[in-house]
């Protein structure tokens, strides 16, 4: 029987994880994420997650891959490192067609595209076969790396990297991040008083990179910067992905009101053209707080009339 890779990965997602192509904002109390593909770019290798309840964002910007990656896509390898992050871990594409070359060693190129369920007929599936054909090879031992043979790293490997914050107390959170991805803190004045992780390039030995080694389907363990970050005085933390890779970026993204007014098109025409995620975490109780001067205010009015 024919397996769509597409329904497995779909039947085993969690409806928290976003992808969205089209611009996507959301605000729930004192947070506020968004999303979108690059300008001119049918796609989005961007992931987000936001439990508001048990306090856990992340952000994972995917990468790799040549073209399109045979069994697993920088889009899909990003959502798959979000579910590993968020501690539910699901089985990759790469996986599961290993498990299957597992009870087919010999298993042809065909007969992948089949398993993974690629229309044979598509524009793009020559690439598909090309890529199919170094993933194959890999599961039979051979050793594909940047510097023996770049096409085959390529076309086995993907990944992502990523930010992760934690809150680990009221206002309190544990920020995880790897490769390029961004997190600043802004004063109540729009003042940005601590940034990390600007930076203009990306390298693969700063992700979490699904790859092929002696064989098999392996994930790679990238360094990992932490930081505590406490919200006092109405600051403002913010989670982002490298479309905002300068000080200008920062300081355009602040204006937009932390993304509420965001303009993802205007903005990635003047500063870089990419997907574009973010999370922005405000300070617990200040929006509170203005909501019951509101209340009362309503009150006294009242009760003068």
């Amino acid at each position: 029987q024919i397996i769509s890779l597409i329904k497995l990965l779909k039947s085993k997602s969690d409806t928290k994880i976003i992808q969205s192509i089209e611009p996507t904002i959301e605000t729930t109390d004192n947070i506020t994420f968004g999303t979108a593909g690059a300008v001119g770019e049918n796609k989005n290798e961007d992931a987000v997650y936001v439990d508001t309840e048990n306090g856990l964002y992340i952000l994972a910007d995917g990468m790799g891959g040549m073209g399109r990656v045979a069994s697993q896509s920088p889009a899909q390898a990003s959502s798959d490192i979000v579910n590993m992050l968020k501690g539910t871990p699901v089985k990759t594409g790469t996986e599961l067609l290993y498990e299957e070359f597992q009870k087919n060693p010999e298993m042809t190129v065909e007969e992948a595209m089949d398993f993974l369920g690629i229309n044979k007929n598509a524009k793009t599936s020559w690439v598909i076969e090309t890529n199919l054909t170094y993933l194959l090879a890999g599961f039979k031992g051979a050793d594909f790396t940047k510097t023996s043979n770049d096409k085959g790293y390529k076309a086995t490997t993907t990944g992502a990297v990523t930010a992760v914050a934690k809150r680990v107390a009221p206002n309190k959170y544990e920020i995880e991040k790897t490769g390029d991805t961004v997190f600043f803190v802004v004063d109540k004045n729009g003042k940005v008083i601590q940034s990390h992780g600007l930076s203009t390039t990306a390298h693969v030995d700063e992700a979490y990179m699904f790859s092929v080694k002696d064989g098999k389907p392996q994930i790679n363990s990238p360094k990992v910067d932490k930081f505590t970050i406490e919200l006092k005085d109405e600051q403002t933390l913010v989670l982002a992905t490298d479309f905002i890779e300068t000080e200008k970026a920062m300081d355009d993204f602040i204006k937009t009101d932390f993304g509420k007014n965001i303009d993802f098109e205007k903005f990635q025409n003047e500063n870089k053209n990419d997907d574009s995620t973010f999370i922005v975490i405000k300070q617990e109780g200040v929006a509170k707080k203005t909501e019951d001067i509101e209340i009362e205010t309503d009150i006294k009015l009242t009760n003068t009339n």
